[in-house]
């Protein structure tokens, strides 16, 4: 991939992704960010996304942006690791069940393979789509009616 589609990737994708993955499980904590905050821990994710998606291997790299996810939910979002790690795993958690069944669903209904997906910028972004939608109405619905796993105090200690 071009550094230029890596770009757009990331800033069309990737960030995107993490952001909505991280609201979901603060929501999933009964927690928040406000928006300024979500903005910069969107835009420093950005950053780093990028440059570890140039150098690492695929595969390797989610590990890593999930590692510097929670680095900067904690430092920029100031909620103590505890928080970070549960919210981060629990989103992550949800995000791969619904990406998993949704990829199976994809590939069924259009005969085309992962490998073609990824190396296309609009296949990416047509995949991506439908996700955030299932993950903006989760989040919605979670805010609502105040849906939660874990009460906030109880990750306090």
């Amino acid at each position: 991939m071009d550094h230029f589609q890596l770009l757009w990737v990331v800033l069309f994708i990737s960030v995107p992704e993490i952001m909505l993955i991280i609201n979901l499980g603060l929501c999933l904590i009964s927690e928040k960010i406000n928006r300024k905050k979500m903005g910069l821990f969107g835009l420093g994710y950005g950053m780093i996304c990028y440059l570890i998606m140039l150098w690492v291997p695929f595969g390797i790299h989610s590990f890593l942006l999930l590692f510097c996810s929670y680095l900067l939910l904690h430092f920029i979002g100031g909620l103590n690791y505890r928080k970070c790690l549960v919210a981060i795993l629990l989103g992550f958690a949800i995000y791969i069940g619904i990406e998993c069944i949704y990829t199976f669903l994809f590939i069924a209904v259009t005969g085309l393979s992962m490998l073609k997906v990824m190396d296309s910028f609009f296949l990416r972004l047509v995949h991506f789509i439908p996700e955030a939608f299932v993950l903006l109405a989760m989040i919605h619905y979670c805010r609502k009616n105040d849906f939660f796993i874990l009460n906030k105090n109880n990750l306090s200690q």
